[in-house]
């Protein structure tokens, strides 16, 4: 049983959320810095967790790059 809730976000949701174009949120994910999923599995539409985005934006230095 799964026992921590959390939620999954579009890479819209998370554009939106810090004002960039969505093709920045793909562009972090594709360099392995944000992590995300495919809940349907390959060919379905990727979702980011909300613990993972935290973890990106409070890991992240002033650079905007990952510790």
């Amino acid at each position: 049983m799964l026992t921590t809730a959390y939620r999954l976000l579009t890479v819209r949701q998370v554009a939106d959320r810090f004002g960039v174009h969505p093709q920045t949120v793909y562009k972090l994910i594709r360099n392995g810095e944000l992590a995300a999923v495919q809940p349907g599995g390959p060919g379905h539409s990727l979702r980011i967790e909300e613990a993972a985005l935290e973890q990106w934006l409070f890991g992240a230095k002033r650079d905007g790059r990952p510790e």
